[in-house]
């Protein structure tokens, strides 16, 4: 799958999530999932490593999102920053898969 088709789906996801009108509201999202987001962007956003540690680190953010998915898997920002990872993974099939739930359940997710 070529990467230019799913960088616009996702763009278009995110724009889809940000400024649908009937998304609930953040007040609904589990707390739990809330910190292992966090976690997971932290493990992303805080390593200056080389490219094999680099899809390690992402790897285990991932992992973190799973975790708070299952918890509430009507977090959106869970879904989105899973589909942004496994595309930087190089796994735009999976991505795209999360884009299309994201597309399809957006009314009934949380956003933070």
């Amino acid at each position: 799958m070529n990467k230019i088709p799913l960088l616009i789906f996702s763009l278009v996801v995110f724009s889809f999530g940000c400024s649908h009108s009937q998304v609930k509201s953040p007040e609904t999202i589990n707390i739990d999932a809330i910190k292992l987001n966090h976690q997971a962007m932290d493990s992303y956003f805080n390593s200056l490593l080389p490219a094999s540690a680099h899809d390690k680190t992402l790897k285990k953010a991932l992992n973190l999102l799973n975790q708070a998915i299952a918890i509430d898997s009507n977090y959106y920002g869970a879904y989105s920053n899973k589909m942004v990872f496994q595309a930087e993974l190089n796994q735009p099939d999976s991505a795209f898969v999360i884009a299309k739930l994201i597309v399809k359940n957006g009314q009934k997710m949380s956003q933070l």
